[in-house]
């Protein structure tokens, strides 16, 4: 996914009616944000329901079971978490570079392994610290901690 698509997805997601959006419990076709309210209707009224309608699915042209997994693929994936996704998209990218520098350096560096290198240190300290940061972000697995002092 390039950079571009990037910016351009984070700005959708920025544009669209803040979330979180579910699905009420009583209609399973109907996708709303709860906490967004309706202003300036063109009616001029107030509508009937407090909250934003952000999606109805097309029972049509589906049948109810596929109309419904739409309606919870959309609810999913609102606003608060593309842009979660994103972050982490951008966070991973960060450090993926921080780790490349360093593994670039020792590669070429002769120096490098016998830690006589002030570049090839430093690089490696901030690899070390770029890999400990990505600990402390990731979930544990099999009742691993999450990262150093957890």
């Amino acid at each position: 996914m390039t950079p571009d698509r990037l910016r351009e997805l984070r700005r959708i997601a920025e544009a669209a009616t803040p979330g979180p959006w579910e699905i009420p419990v009583a209609n399973v076709f109907r996708v709303v944000a709860p906490k967004a309210r309706h202003h300036n209707p063109p009616s001029g009224k107030a509508p009937p329901y407090p909250w934003a309608i952000i999606a109805d699915a097309d029972t049509e042209g589906t049948s109810g079971e596929q109309a419904a997994s739409n309606m919870q693929y959309i609810s999913t994936f609102d606003p608060p978490t593309v842009l979660a996704l994103l972050d982490e998209i951008e966070r991973l990218r960060r450090e993926r570079e921080v780790l490349a520098e360093a593994l670039k350096h020792v590669y070429t560096c002769d120096r490098c392994e016998c830690a006589l290198c002030p570049q090839g240190a430093e690089l490696s300290y901030r690899a070390f610290r770029s890999a400990m940061a990505a600990l402390k972000h990731s979930p544990a697995k099999n009742g691993e901690r999450g990262g150093p002092g957890e």
